[in-house]
């Protein structure tokens, strides 16, 4: 107005009654209409309408005094607070300072104060308090918003502030494993949610965005937090101050302008230059509502900025969403053209149908909104593939890799200029095709060629199992009859002896000494018997020196001497039983007819395997014979056949004077 009258007032070092300092951090006019200032270096002073004298006004001075712990903990209070007259806290000041939280006692004149104590978790948790970091609600909840975490203090029970030690304060700090906590440990701001039947507070920070705290249990101090940051809509991370309006939107200054916050869709409306502001980079504690009109201020380094919240309401334009372009490996997919798998445009597409090597692809959308493009927000998701929307900003495209096959659904909104969001999502369905190894029908294949195989496999072992079977009831054959016969000849020759014993006792001695030789020859073959079943003896090694082993008694004191060469090298050559069996017994009565009738002095048995080939040979230099002549009874067409059972060849080599060589070669199963 034409007739309106401003005043200043400046510090004057000559004048005591003038403000104390010119920088000032905070200011408050209480209920009596007393204003109080805070400053950076001066301390609080107050100023009194009716103290006012013709050479200036008369400020009182509240300065830090070291001795006198009745003064402010400090001379910088950045903020000043009275609780509302409806919350019952009392008519006191709060005052927040770089050095605690102070208590303003009016009436008696005295601060008490509230300080961080490291070794006291329910001291305040940091002593830097910035200007709009106190609040009273409606619940008699004191929060104090520190540059290290939020705090709250129940002013209920918290006594009458004689003494700061007795306030126990719980503090909530950020913690970057728990979702529940603050997004930000520096606290600059707070607000009262309007909702009467909920305690909720709305906290600003430094760094983190908004929070969003309902306090659940005030006793245990159990919360739940929610977060919005610029993924959510928010053009700043930064909080500077935040106001409601009649409607219950929040208002909120920051780095980038001023963001409105409708708390019922909980989507942000934000404004710049490019809306008119004449700033956009605001300051914390230059917020402020008038109590007359409703009127929003935020304040800066460059003036401030005021409005009516209700000239920015109203209808508004809901702009709808599409699809604007499908690529693949950033190539634009044309529609029915090879290669690609669009059958029609994109924005009227509702399924695309991808093969597993077509693995990166992207979206293209756009708002049809173009009263300022450049302010137009999204957010996306692929369900079947993110957990939730995905705030991508002003960037209008989404990109996708390695998709596992299945069927997705991509989703896309929108919002213009005004925060307004697209009343309905676009959208289209995604099928991804696995590759042919991971169909139903190669996947049924290769089981059932998996199981043909175990099958086979099971059914070879079975088979190996009948033929040990069918072995083993050979070897008890063999068993029954050497042993049957054998004891047949015992029994004759005992009633031999009995009759006997009435004649000749030389015949007697004969017959026993039958007896005897026909035991030991027992006892001998059922040693090789459970020898040759024992899985332990199953080496090409184990079987020569049993071979060596059953003669060794024999040949002591003889000049016949039985050696082998190069032994060790067969301790890792496996036999089956079958063949173990035929080629002891070859060798056997080979070694049995060396002995007893090549008259030499050396026996040799030695053996060689070349991959699954195998050969034995077992010399002497004895008198050796006419290979054309077969000695009765020695057993060397048995032998023969014994090879030929196991799918190999015996060789003989003799002459006269030449002594004797039994060769063996065939292949190990």
């Amino acid at each position: 107005p034409a007739n309106a009258v401003s005043e200043r007032h400046i510090h004057h070092p000559e004048w005591p009654g003038s403000i104390s300092s010119n920088n000032i951090l905070s200011l408050l006019e209480d209920e009596r209409g007393d204003l109080w200032i805070g400053t950076w270096g001066g301390g609080l002073n107050r100023l009194h309408p009716e103290a006012e004298q013709p050479g200036g006004a008369i400020f009182t001075h509240f300065r830090h005094d070291p001795q006198d712990p009745a003064t402010p903990g400090s001379d910088v209070i950045q903020a000043i607070y009275q609780a509302p007259v409806t919350s019952g806290a009392g008519a006191g000041l709060w005052i927040g300072t770089d050095r605690g939280l102070d208590y303003f006692d009016r009436d008696r004149g005295r601060f008490h104060h509230f300080t961080h104590d490291p070794g006291d978790p329910a001291s305040l948790s940091d002593n830097t308090i910035q200007s709009n970091g106190i609040l009273i609600d409606r619940r008699r909840q004191l929060w104090v918003g520190t540059w290290n975490g939020l705090n709250r203090l129940d002013l209920s029970t918290a006594g009458d502030f004689a003494s700061g030690s007795q306030a126990k304060f719980i503090r909530y700090l950020h913690d970057p494993a728990n979702p529940n906590s603050l997004s930000d440990n520096r606290v600059i701001a707070l607000f009262e949610d309007p909702d009467s039947t909920r305690q909720i507070l709305w906290v600003g920070t430094h760094g983190g965005g908004l929070n969003r705290l309902l306090l659940i249990d005030g006793t245990s101090g159990e919360v739940k937090i929610t977060h919005y940051s610029e993924n959510d809509g928010l053009p700043d991370d930064v909080i500077y101050g935040i106001l409601g309006d009649e409607t219950g939107n929040l208002w909120l200054s920051s780095n980038y302008g001023i963001s409105k916050f409708n708390r019922a869709t909980r989507t942000f409306s934000n404004y710049d230059e490019r809306d008119g502001l004449a700033m956009t980079r605001f300051f914390w504690g230059a917020a402020h509502r008038s109590r007359i009109n409703g009127e929003i201020f935020f304040g800066g380094r460059e003036g401030f900025v005021g409005f009516d919240p209700r000239d920015l309401g109203g209808e508004r334009y809901i702009p709808p969403i599409y699809l604007t372009d499908f690529q693949i490996f950033n190539e634009s997919m044309p529609v029915k053209q090879p290669g690609s798998p669009l059958t029609r445009a994109i924005g009227s597409s509702e399924e695309i149908v991808l093969t597993h090597n077509q693995n990166v692809f992207s979206f293209e959308f756009a708002v049809l909104d173009y009263a300022i493009p450049e302010k137009n927000q999204y957010t996306y998701r692929m369900e079947g593939f993110d957990n939730g929307w995905i705030f991508s900003g002003r960037r209008n495209f989404a990109t996708y890799t390695n998709l596992n096959p299945g069927s997705y659904v991509f989703r896309v909104k929108g919002s213009n200029n005004d925060g307004i969001w697209s009343a309905h999502a676009a959208e289209v369905s995604l099928h991804i095709l696995p590759p042919f190894w991971k169909t139903w029908w190669f996947l049924l294949l290769t089981g059932t060629v998996l199981v043909g195989a175990v099958v086979m496999i099971v059914t070879a072992y079975v088979r190996q199992l009948l033929a040990v079977e069918r072995l083993r009831t050979r070897l008890a054959a063999d068993l029954h009859d050497d042993i049957g016969s054998s004891l047949t000849e015992i029994a004759i020759l005992s009633e031999v002896i009995a009759y006997q014993l009435r004649e000749e006792r030389r015949e007697l001695k004969k017959n026993i000494q039958r007896i005897s030789r026909t035991a030991r020859e027992l006892v001998d073959r059922m040693s090789d018997i459970v020898w040759l079943v024992n899985p332990k003896r199953d080496s090409l090694y184990d079987l020569i020196l049993r071979l060596k082993d059953n003669y060794a008694e024999m040949l002591t004191g003889t000049d016949i001497s039985f050696r082998s060469e190069n032994l060790k090298s067969l301790e890792k050559v496996s036999l089956s039983m079958e063949h173990r069996q035929h080629l002891y017994l070859i060798f056997k009565e080979g070694i049995n007819n060396a002995i007893t009738h090549s008259g030499g002095s050396e026996i040799l048995l030695n053996a060689r395997v070349q991959g699954r080939r195998l050969e034995m040979e077992l010399r002497d230099n004895g008198r050796g014979f006419e290979s054309e002549t077969r000695r009765e009874g020695n057993g060397l067409s048995n032998m023969q056949a014994r090879a030929r059972k196991i799918g190999g060849e015996l060789l003989i080599e003799t002459r006269p004077g030449g002594g004797t060589v039994l060769r063996f070669s065939g292949n190990m199963r």
